[in-house]
């Protein structure tokens, strides 16, 4: 997974207020989290769970409000979702 543009994801706000800037911040986040494997999902939840200076990913995450960042976390260690994930990767 691209490091550059999850950061840009969780960096950019152009022209929106919070809400709407969080909104996106969640569909976009949620699309490329969808797009990654088992391991990858495993490893970008240990980096995102715990803070991690000088890592800018873990740093923008946390940034975020912590009912996103819960929800964001939930997502990517889903276990129903890692299995169909795993299921489909054969």
């Amino acid at each position: 997974m691209d490091d550059n543009t999850l950061t840009r994801i969780l960096t950019t706000r152009p022209g929106e207020d919070i809400d709407q800037a969080n909104a996106r911040k969640e569909r976009e986040l949620g699309t490329m989290f969808a797009r990654m494997s088992v391991v990858e999902s495993r490893s970008m939840w240990l980096r995102c769970s715990r803070l991690r200076d000088g890592d800018s990913l873990s740093e923008a995450f946390e940034r975020l409000p912590e009912s996103l960042r819960e929800r964001l976390l939930a997502f990517l260690i889903d276990e129903r979702r890692l299995k169909a994930v795993a299921a489909r990767a054969g």
